[in-house]
């Protein structure tokens, strides 16, 4: 079982909006081993941006510290992640970091958690929060 979290997942968790039961759920499989946790550093990137602009860039550093000591491995934008998301973003004209997650997804075979029903839509098993499915 393996999973990525998009900005919009760790902003759930972080803030116990609805769905971060479902995210605790998977850190804690996560931490025993019985799941696969990815947060691409574009992700990182974003977080501190969303919550160093809306909030201050002390509380930004908190968040990226407490993602990083999350059981999650952290993906860097290889080239085939790149360009793999360079052509997301051509063919559906969603934004370049939601096109990384999607080609990260892709990239690990995994399952993307998103309150964004937009990415949801490239997978099957993609796990939308806020949905009845994601909730």
């Amino acid at each position: 079982m393996s999973f990525v979290l998009d900005t919009t997942a760790i902003i759930t968790y972080l803030s116990d909006l609805g769905g971060a039961d479902l995210i605790e759920e998977m850190l804690e499989k996560a931490s025993k081993g019985k799941a696969e946790i990815y947060v691409n550093y574009l992700t990182l990137a974003e977080l501190y941006h969303v919550i160093g602009s809306e909030y201050t860039t002390k509380k930004a550093n908190e968040a990226v510290v407490a993602v990083k000591r999350w059981p999650v491995s952290l993906v860097p934008v290889d080239e085939s992640i790149a360009l793999s998301a360079g052509r997301i973003v051509v063919q559906s004209g969603l934004s370049l970091q939601d096109a990384v997650v999607i080609a990260t997804a892709m990239d690990k075979d995994a399952a993307v958690v998103t309150s964004n029903p937009k990415i949801g839509e490239f997978f099957d098993d993609a796990i939308v929060l806020g949905s009845k499915e994601g909730t």
